[in-house]
C-alpha cells in the first residue's frame, strides 16, 4: 500500500498525511450494516426481504440492492416484485443461492413499500426510505455556504486524487460521472492514461489477484459527487467484458480499501479524495475507493465522514456487487475519521489501519489548548520554559510549538484560510458578527446546536442566535501536577504556572481565567461518540501504524497508548490491537509507514478478516482475538533512525522487525502530554472534571500562605478530581441522527421486513 505524500499544505491547518476502506453491506441487527454474507438464504415461511446496499432507512439516490430469501422449495420463477404497487419484476432473477436478488430503481423520495409476492400467494412487504443522493443523510443540515470546486485546481497535493470531473451543474455540485482507465507500465513507476487502440500491450504490466487471475494492469477509475462530495473509486478491469452488480468480474476479490485522508480544517470548498491509486492493493484485486468528505482536512465534521462513506458503500454495492469485508486506512485525522465510523456507526468498517491515530477530535484537543495557552504564557515569562516543559511531559517544547503552527489558529473564528471562504463572508466581530465562523465546533453546529443564551456573548445577542459551544474545559485543571508530586517543579512555579495560563473564550482569545462548557453540550459529545467509545471499536481489529517521533511533532506516539488505555478500560481488553512502530523521515509530513510496511499492513489485516470471516462473521471481541494471524503482533521498525531529521529525509531502507517489547520501547520511548501530567488518566476520556474541594494536603510541596491564596483563586470553584468520571460522561449510542436536530438521537434497530 502506497503511503500519500505531500501532507502539509503551506500555512492551513490541514495535514492530509493519509491511508483507509468501505466493506460488506448485509444489514444487520446491531443498528447498522454487518459485514458479511447472511446465514441463510431461504425463509422459514414465506419470503424474507433485505437491502443489501443500505439499511432500509438509509437509501440515497432512488435504487437500492434487494435480496428476497424463499421458503425451502419455492419457485423463484413465481416471484412477483412491486415498490408502492409499481411492477419492478423484470429486474429481478434468480441466483444461485436460490434467493432473488434485483435493483429496485425509481424509489421517490421518502417512504416506499417493496413487497414480494410468491407464487402461492404468501407475502412479505419492507419500507424503503430513500434520501437524495446530494445529502444529507444523518447529519443533520447541511453545512452553508458550500463552493463546487469539481475541478480540484486548488486542491493539487500529491496524496490527493487526480481529478478529471466536469464543472459542477447546480449548487450540489451535481457533475456526469467519469470514468478513465489507466495502465502500470511494465517499467513501475507511476499510472498513465490507458487508451485501448493505441497504447501497446506490450508497455503494460501484469498482476496476478488474489482470486487467481493473471491479466494487464490496467485500472478504472470512477470519479463522482455525493452528499456535495467528490469521490473517487479504482478496480482492475477488463474493458472487453462486462460488469454488473450480479456478475462482477473476476479479478475483483470482493474487497474495498477505502481512503481517509488527515488535517483538520473547517473548509467550505469541496475536496479532493485521497489517492486511489495504490499498486499494492490494486494488483491484489482490491478495489479502493474514497470521498474527498473522507479527508479530516477538507470537512472535520466526522458525522459527515461517516454518512459519507455509506453512500460510498451502498454505490460500490449496487453497482460494482456485494462486498465480503471493509478495511479502513488513514493517517493522522484520516485515523480519527476512522475510529469515529467504527466507533458511533458500528458494521461500516471492518478493520482499522490507523497511521499517526488520534482517537476523536474533542479529546485531542485538550493538547492543542494547553500548548497554546502555555505557549502564550511562556511569552510573558520566559524564564519559567524549564517548568513549563515540565507541565507539558513531552520530550521537548518543540511539540507545543508544532500544535500551535498547524491547529491552534482553528480555534480563531475568523481566520477565513482555516474555511478557504473571502474575508468578506468570514465573521469578524466588530465588523461582521453574522459571518461564517471558521471553527471546528461552528462547522459542526448542526450536531452541537447554539451555546445557552445565559453565556452568550455581545455578539451573539447582536444576531440573535448563539454561536456553537467549544466543548472544552480547562476549570481546575491543575498543570504540572505530577512534576510537583516528583519535586520536579516548585510550588511557586506551580503556582506561577497555573495562576498565568489562563483559558480560551469562545472567540479562541486567550483570557485570564479558566473556561469551561456547559453540561448539555458535554452530554452530546460522550452520548453522540464524539469522544470514541471503545466498546464498539474493541469488536475490529486494529493495526495501529506509529511513527516513533517526539520532536517538533504532533503525532507522538502517547496516542497509541491512549487507544490502549481505553480499550482496557472500556472493553477489558485491547487484544484487537497491534502497534508497529517506524522512524519518521520528517516531523509531521513524514509519519506515514515506508511502503514495505504499509504493505504487509494490509495483508496482515486481509489474512486477520479473512479468518475471522471464515470463523463467523465479524463483530465479535472475542472472535477477532482468537483470529489473529502470525504476524500481528507488537513490532517495531528499525530502517531511518529517528535522527534522521531535520536533515532531509534520506531513502528508506529494508526495515528491520524486532518483536521484543523492551528494544521497542528503548528505540522509540513515549512521552507524556499536559493534561497527563495534571493528574488525567492515560484513557484521556475527560473533556471537563469533575471538581473537588481544594485541599492542602492534596498537593505536595510546601506552600507559603501567599502560595496557597493564589491557588485558591485559581481555582474557586476546586480542582479536578479525576478519579471520577467527567462531567457528562457516559456510554455513547451508535447510530446516531441529526435529521431531527442538533443533539442527535438514536435510529434505533434495523428495519425488517414483515410477512403477510
Amino acid at each position: 500500500m502506497t503511503p500519500p505524500t505531500s501532507p502539509l499544505v503551506g500555512l492551513r491547518r490541514r495535514v492530509t498525511v493519509g491511508l483507509a476502506v468501505a466493506g460488506a453491506l448485509v444489514v444487520g441487527t446491531s443498528g447498522g450494516w454487518a459485514a458479511g454474507s447472511p446465514s441463510s438464504t431461504t425463509a422459514a415461511a414465506g419470503p424474507t426481504i433485505t437491502v443489501l446496499s443500505s439499511r432500509p432507512d438509509l437509501v440515497t439516490g432512488g435504487d437500492a440492492l434487494v435480496r428476497i430469501a424463499l421458503p425451502q422449495g419455492a419457485d423463484a420463477s413465481g416471484v412477483k416484485v412491486a415498490v408502492d404497487g409499481r411492477d419492478v419484476t423484470a429486474g429481478f432473477r434468480k441466483r444461485a443461492s436460490g434467493a432473488v436478488e434485483g435493483l429496485a430503481t425509481g424509489l421517490r423520495k421518502g417512504a416506499n413499500t417493496l413487497t414480494a409476492t410468491l407464487r402461492d400467494g404468501s407475502r412479505a412487504r419492507l419500507t424503503l426510505t430513500s434520501h437524495p443522493s446530494s445529502g444529507p443523510l444523518v447529519a443533520g443540515a447541511q453545512v452553508q455556504p458550500w463552493v463546487c470546486d469539481t475541478t480540484g485546481a486548488a486542491d493539487a497535493v500529491g496524496s490527493m486524487q487526480p481529478l478529471f470531473l466536469g464543472p459542477s451543474t447546480d449548487a450540489a455540485c451535481s457533475t456526469p460521472v467519469v470514468t478513465r482507465l489507466f495502465y502500470l507500465p511494465v517499467t513501475g513507476g507511476t499510472f498513465l492514461a490507458y487508451d485501448p487502440a493505441s497504447t501497446p500491450a506490450s508497455l503494460v504490466a501484469t498482476t496476478t489477484t488474489q482470486t487467481g487471475v493473471t491479466m494487464p494492469f490496467i485500472v478504472r477509475v470512477e470519479e463522482g459527487v455525493q452528499d456535495r462530495g467528490i469521490y473517487a473509486v479504482a478496480v482492475l478491469y477488463d474493458a472487453a467484458k462486462p460488469w454488473t452488480p450480479f456478475a462482477p468480474q473476476k479479478q475483483w476479490n470482493g474487497k474495498v480499501l477505502s481512503e481517509f485522508g488527515g488535517g483538520d480544517a473547517p473548509s467550505h470548498v469541496q475536496g479532493r479524495p485521497q489517492s486511489v491509486m495504490d499498486e499494492h492493493a490494486l494488483g491484489l484485486g482490491w478495489m479502493v475507493a474514497g470521498s474527498g468528505l473522507n479527508v479530516l482536512g477538507f470537512n472535520d465534521n466526522p458525522v459527515v465522514s461517516s454518512e459519507a462513506l455509506m453512500m460510498l458503500k451502498e454505490h460500490i454495492v449496487e453497482t460494482y456487487g456485494p462486498v465480503r469485508f471493509t478495511v479502513g486506512s488513514g493517517c493522522s485525522g484520516g485515523g480519527l475519521l476512522q475510529d469515529h465510523a467504527a466507533g458511533q456507526y458500528p458494521g461500516l468498517l471492518d478493520g482499522l489501519l490507523v497511521a499517526c491515530n488520534y482517537l476523536d477530535i474533542w479529546s485531542t484537543a485538550p493538547e492543542v489548548v494547553d500548548c497554546y495557552l502555555l505557549d502564550q504564557y511562556l511569552t510573558t515569562a520566559p524564564q519559567d520554559a524549564t517548568a513549563v516543559q515540565t507541565a507539558l511531559g513531552h520530550k521537548d517544547l518543540s511539540v507545543c510549538q508544532a500544535w500551535d503552527a498547524t491547529f491552534a489558529p482553528v480555534l480563531d473564528p475568523s481566520n477565513e484560510g482555516s474555511c478557504d471562504l473571502p474575508a468578506a463572508q468570514v465573521y469578524d466581530p466588530a465588523t461582521n458578527p453574522a459571518g461564517v465562523r471558521c471553527t471546528i465546533q461552528d462547522y459542526g453546529q448542526s450536531l452541537w446546536g447554539q451555546r445557552p443564551r445565559t453565556e452568550w456573548t455581545a455578539q451573539e445577542k447582536k444576531i440573535g442566535r448563539g454561536f456553537a459551544p467549544l466543548p472544552q474545559s480547562n476549570v481546575g485543571v491543575p498543570y504540572g501536577m505530577e512534576g510537583l508530586a516528583a519535586g520536579t517543579l516548585t510550588p511557586a512555579q506551580f503556582v506561577s504556572i497555573n495562576a498565568g495560563v489562563g483559558g480560551v473564550s469562545i472567540d479562541g482569545q486567550v483570557v485570564d481565567h479558566r473556561t469551561g462548557v456547559d453540561r448539555a453540550t458535554l452530554a452530546t459529545a460522550y452520548r453522540t461518540g464524539q469522544v470514541t467509545d471503545a466498546r464498539q471499536l474493541a469488536k475490529v481489529p486494529i493495526i495501529d501504524l506509529r511513527a516513533g517521533s517526539n520532536e517538533a511533532e504532533i503525532h507522538t506516539p502517547v496516542h497509541s497508548q491512549v487507544l490502549r488505555a481505553r480499550l482496557d478500560a472500556q472493553a477489558g481488553s485491547h487484544a484487537n490491537d497491534v502497534l508497529w512502530t517506524f522512524a519518521p523521515s520528517a516531523p509531521i509530513v513524514g509519519v506515514t509507514p515506508p511502503r514495505e510496511v504499509a504493505d504487509s499492513a494490509l495483508d496482515t489485516m486481509d489474512a486477520w478478516l479473512t479468518t475471522i470471516e471464515r470463523k463467523g462473521g465479524f463483530g465479535s471481541p472475542a472472535r477477532v482475538a482468537a483470529s489473529k494471524p502470525a504476524k500481528a503482533v507488537d513490532t517495531c521498525y528499525v530502517g531511518v533512525p529517528s535522527t534522521a531529521y531535520p536533515a532531509p529525509p534520506v531513502p528508506v531502507p529494508t526495515q528491520v522487525a524486532i518483536t521484543d517489547p523492551a528494544r521497542c520501547a528503548q528505540l522509540y520511548p513515549t512521552y507524556s502530554a499536559p493534561r497527563f501530567e495534571a493528574g488525567a488518566p492515560l484513557t484521556n476520556l475527560v473533556v471537563s472534571c469533575t471538581l473537588k474541594p481544594l485541599a492542602r494536603q492534596d498537593f505536595p510541596g510546601a506552600f507559603t500562605n501567599a502560595q496557597w491564596s493564589a491557588l485558591q483563586a485559581t481555582f474557586p470553584s476546586g480542582v479536578c478530581d479525576y478519579s471520577r468520571p467527567g462531567v457528562g460522561q457516559q456510554r455513547s449510542v451508535p447510530w446516531q441522527t441529526y435529521a431531527g436536530g442538533p443533539g442527535g438521537r438514536p435510529l434505533g434497530p434495523v428495519p425488517t421486513s414483515e410477512r403477510f
